[in-house]
């Protein structure tokens, strides 16, 4: 079995020609225009793609009640009778447990369908909101006018979005994944010898990246409001 799966390099394959491509063009154009109008162009293009993406996910979780590859968080378990064997090599396995299980889940319960979807439904917030920044950034060059008291309230807004979206997403994730497993890893059998079965649990993460996020913006906004200001200063200077 190959180390990097098919569809992760067929995706590696087709991400690269189009880089290779749309750099290519870059080069024939030598125009700092078309790389705006391209950013421009693929800021927008993503945050479509975002948007429509999150209403089919959120539909399908809500409307649809359903959980593709849904991670439930369980506390440590084994199956009494799995062992690992040392490898020819001397490699061993020490603890060996499981602490998720993934499965396709149909019928959730709508507690956990919300806060699943609210997850999903900040998590694209942050992207778009990324996205239609970097928009605003190419498009007021494109005009001329690259430092705009726009463009810094609005880099302030997004430092704010990040770093609320950023801390709230994965803990809404993980108590959706707790109540989803909480209903479902209640009705085990146990068969084939199998002497336990696993507990449901709450695993929550909190990312901290977001303050680092947060506080690069807001440095960004400070160099933007700077740039505004020796901006108005040198108007009608020649």
């Amino acid at each position: 079995m190959p180390a990097i799966p098919l569809t992760l390099f067929a995706s590696l394959i087709i991400a690269g020609l189009i880089a290779f491509f749309f750099l290519k063009y870059l080069q024939t154009q030598r125009d700092l225009q078309a790389t705006l109008k391209a950013t421009q162009w693929l800021a927008t293009l993503y945050a479509g793609v975002v948007t429509v993406l999150t209403l089919i996910g959120v539909a399908q979780l809500i409307i649809g009640r359903e959980a593709p590859s849904a991670a439930l968080p369980i506390s440590p378990w084994l199956p009494e009778g799995m062992n690992v064997h040392p490898g020819a090599n001397g490699l061993s396995l020490e603890n060996l447990h499981f602490d998720t299980i993934t499965a396709d889940a149909r019928g959730i319960p709508l507690e956990a369908a919300l806060l699943l979807a609210g997850s999903l439904i900040l998590g694209s917030i942050m992207q778009v909101s990324i996205a239609l920044a970097f928009r605003a950034l190419a498009r007021g060059r494109l005009q001329g006018i690259p430092f705009r008291p726009q463009l810094t309230r609005l880099t302030q807004s997004l430092a704010w979005v990040v770093l609320i979206c950023g801390f709230m997403a994965p803990i809404l994730e993980g108590f959706g994944a707790a109540a989803l497993a909480s209903e479902s890893l209640i009705g085990w059998e146990l068969t084939g010898g199998l002497s336990s079965a696993p507990t449901p649990n709450l695993a929550v993460f909190i990312s901290f990246w977001p303050i680092g996020v947060f506080l690069m913006l807001y440095t960004l906004s400070a160099i933007l409001e700077t740039g505004e200001q020796l901006q108005k200063n040198t108007e009608g200077l020649v």
